[in-house]
């Protein structure tokens, strides 16, 4: 059988790509992609990457061209200007001459598209409408910028949505809910990948501290502002004194001044937390396998959440932790277990995580159970025969 070309246009950094082009990555952001570039390496399919980026750095003007190789495969990084505006203009055309390169070699029969932002979105319009008009274009939709934008770059992303849903031939979404945000005619449901081996844990009673972990982005969206507010105006008890906060992540200077200041006022009560910044994996993997609980409060409240999947709860899942969340996105919908729901409300928060603590043997039984089941629903081999089946389908449509 022929070998089928897929492109996929994405920002792709990991840390020494970053180094090198003077840009930040994101691990989670990274391990979404090398999750579905890895369910990609199917037989009859090779799939190489362009980069593509509209950051501002004032700094630096622009970068040269080079190619890299991430495992098996080809990332191409075109000469890009980092200048703001100038970024959003001239950067799409260097990325479709390196696309138009590439297809000349051999014909590419599917661009799948990281997100629905205009660098993407523009190149593929221009590269299917003009230039290859049999390409299938596939989005991966992982975050809904309508509602996370403001001013004039909403009113852009609103236009390369449209756009997007107007070349589109499928999606792969993260979300059943994203279905009412992108219409399209196929879709693939890919969360991520669990490993086969669930991580064993050893944390049982007795303990004296039970140790909660959230690692999140520290901004208003993922539910940072629940922890403030739980330091500065939780009544204090004796409950308290048997929790022990573990906080991770990067975000602005003031939302991170806001943390920390009302850790020293909840340390200063008695209550034990830490925020340890942006830690790398290694530090990460300790915290996790020190853990008893983790967390994930994301704002219910807000339209984002609605539709933006917290994809730490798959990561959460692989350490066979009992996860404490708030509802959003379709978390309630059957393809999860264990999950226990709370409301945006530090009573909430407080009540669940003294549960646990008193009856922590039963929830890491019930969690262990529960664990397997998920296994059964997102696994590699699932994955991969899911892809491979709707790949074909929208090439034989």
């Amino acid at each position: 059988m022929k070998i089928k070309k897929v492109i996929y246009l994405t920002t792709y950094l990991n840390k020494n790509l970053s180094e090198k082009v003077g840009l930040p990555y994101y691990p989670a952001g990274l391990k979404k992609k090398d999750q579905l570039l890895e369910i990609l390496k199917v037989d009859y399919f090779s799939t190489d990457i362009i980069f593509v980026t509209s950051f501002s750095r004032f700094h630096k003007f622009y970068s040269k061209p080079f190619k890299a190789k991430v495992k098996t495969h080809n990332i191409y990084f075109p000469f890009f200007f980092y200048f703001p505006f100038l970024n959003y203009i001239i950067n799409p055309v260097f990325v479709l001459i390196k696309l138009l390169r590439l297809n000349r070699t051999k014909k590419v029969d599917y661009l799948v598209l990281y997100n629905t932002v205009f660098e993407n979105v523009i190149v593929a319009f221009i590269f299917k409408k003009l230039l290859r008009k049999n390409v299938k274009i596939i989005i991966q939709y992982e975050d809904s910028f309508i509602y996370n934008t403001k001013g004039i770059k909403k009113y852009l992303n609103i236009f390369s949505h449209k756009l997007a849903e107007y070349i589109a031939n499928g999606a792969i979404i993260n979300s059943n809910n994203l279905k009412r945000v992108f219409k399209t005619k196929f879709y693939f449901l890919f969360r991520g990948i669990l490993n086969p081996i669930l991580k064993k844990n050893n944390l049982i009673k007795p303990f004296s501290l039970l140790n909660v972990l959230f690692t999140t982005n520290i901004d208003s969206i993922r539910g940072i502002d629940l922890l403030i507010d739980f330091f500065n105006n939780i009544k204090f008890s004796e409950n308290l004194l048997h929790l022990n906060f573990q906080i991770t992540g990067h975000g602005s200077i003031e939302k991170i001044n806001e943390l920390e200041d009302s850790i020293s006022e909840y340390r200063n009560r008695g209550g034990k937390a830490k925020y340890h910044g942006f830690v790398s994996v290694d530090e990460l993997s300790n915290l996790y396998d020190q853990a008893h609980i983790l967390l994930a409060l994301q704002n219910p409240v807000l339209k984002f959440s609605e539709f933006c999947f917290p994809s730490k709860i798959i990561e959460y899942y692989n350490y066979n932790k009992p996860i404490i969340t708030t509802n959003i996105s379709d978390l309630s919908s059957d393809d999860f277990f264990n999950l226990e729901f709370i409301d945006y409300n530090i009573q909430s928060l407080l009540y669940s995580l003294i549960d646990h603590y008193n009856n922590y043997e039963y929830h890491l039984k019930l969690n262990k159970f529960n664990s397997k089941k998920m296994l059964n629903n997102i696994s590699k081999e699932q994955s991969i025969s899911g892809v491979y089946n709707f790949l074909n389908i929208i090439l034989n449509d």
